[in-house]
């Protein structure tokens, strides 16, 4: 059975592993790499029908470029 503490211990894990040991860097690495090369990049802090409105937009932009 797993006691409170270790899900502090975890978190307490991650975040030194992610801070202080070069994680955070190799994510952002990793995002830029991938956004790069993306047709699309959403904001996920943004609402649902903000960013399905973008995706709407997005398709329509393509459509249009494909029908020429």
């Amino acid at each position: 059975m797993q006691q409170p503490d270790d899900g502090l211990q975890r978190i307490g894990t991650y975040l030194n592993t992610y801070l202080f040991q070069g994680m955070r860097e190799v994510y952002i690495a990793i995002n830029e790499g991938v956004k790069a090369k993306s047709d699309l990049v959403l904001d996920g802090t943004l609402p649902v029908a903000a960013n399905a409105r973008r995706v709407i937009e997005a398709v329509r932009e393509r459509r249009g470029r494909w029908a020429h």
